[in-house]
Parts: structure tokens; C-alpha cells; sequence
């Protein structure tokens, strides 16, 4: 629960104008990693690019989500580094197989969280949003709060990939 009440905060302080469903995604990620997004690897790194030549994206530090996974942001990568970002992508979606349980329990620890103290999001909204929130039969995008406010364009990795992303 400290690693997670760590990454909240940390998200909190980055996305202050965050909304329910973006912390949802942040949980999501958490758990289930990019998995959900890697059917063909090719497919991936056309998709990586088509994204990266019209992103708006103002990121450039790499962002913890917990449990081992980070998001890069693909505004601190130049085009060269995009097919080393896919290779991460394709072996932390082979790496990362979440559960449901585990899915349950750290939503259950941010709602107990919220409770606690001071934060952009109340615990009932949390409670009331997961209460209809089904992780294996849903994706779950950003708000729009978040998309026009941050432009979020990054993939979601294990951190312990971040070396093999060429600096050069």
C-alpha cells in the first residue's frame, strides 16, 4: 500500500486536474501492464508511429505506475528510438499477466487511501465508478479533463526495459 500511496501521490502532484476515471487507468496499468494492446508486433510499431508523428505530447520524464511498470512518454524519445520502445512493449505485454484479485485489492487500497486524506478524488467517486467497472470486458481510456489538459501520449513498460531504449 505504500508503493501505491506513493504513485497516487505522485500522480496527484503531476495531474492535478485528474479525474476518477484517470485514476481507474492508472490501477489498470498497474495491474495488467500493456498486454492488452500487443497483438502483432508490427501492427504495434505502426500504430507507436502513426501516434508519435501527430502527438502534441509535453512529457518528457518517464512516469512510475507501480507493481514494476513505468509510462514513457513518447515526447522525450526521438524517431529512432521507437522500435526499441516497441520491443519493450511486446516483451512486458508477454511479462505481465494481471489478475482480477490483485486488480481488486489495489482498488480497494486507493479507496481506502482517498479515505484518508486530502486528494483530488473522493473515495465515494471511486467506489461508485469501480462498482460498474469490469477490467475484462472494458478498456478505459483518459478523461477528457486529462486529454485536453495533458495530452497524454506515452506505453506503458517494465521499468526494468527502460535501459534497453537506445539514448543515442
Amino acid at each position: 500500500m505504500e508503493e501505491l500511496e506513493r504513485v497516487l501521490r505522485l500522480h496527484a502532484a503531476l495531474y492535478p486536474r485528474m479525474q476518477v476515471q484517470d485514476v481507474v487507468k492508472l490501477l489498470f496499468q498497474s495491474e495488467y501492464g500493456p498486454g492488452h494492446l500487443i497483438t502483432d508486433s508490427r501492427q504495434s510499431l505502426q500504430r507507436l508511429q502513426e501516434e508519435y508523428d501527430q502527438m502534441n505530447c509535453r512529457e518528457k520524464n518517464i512516469v512510475p505506475l507501480g507493481n514494476g511498470l513505468v509510462r514513457v512518454p513518447l515526447g522525450a524519445l526521438l524517431p529512432a528510438q521507437l522500435e526499441d520502445l516497441n520491443q519493450a512493449l511486446v516483451l512486458s505485454a508477454a511479462c505481465v499477466r494481471g489478475s482480477m484479485l490483485r486488480f481488486q485489492q489495489r482498488a480497494q487500497a486507493a479507496v481506502q487511501l482517498l479515505k484518508q486524506g486530502e486528494w483530488p478524488i473522493e473515495a465515494q467517486t471511486l467506489e461508485r465508478f469501480l462498482k460498474t467497472f469490469d477490467p475484462r470486458c472494458q478498456l478505459i481510456s483518459h478523461s477528457e479533463i486529462y486529454r485536453q489538459t495533458y495530452h497524454p501520449a506515452y506505453r506503458v513498460i517494465l521499468s526494468e526495459l527502460v535501459p534497453t531504449i537506445r539514448t543515442e
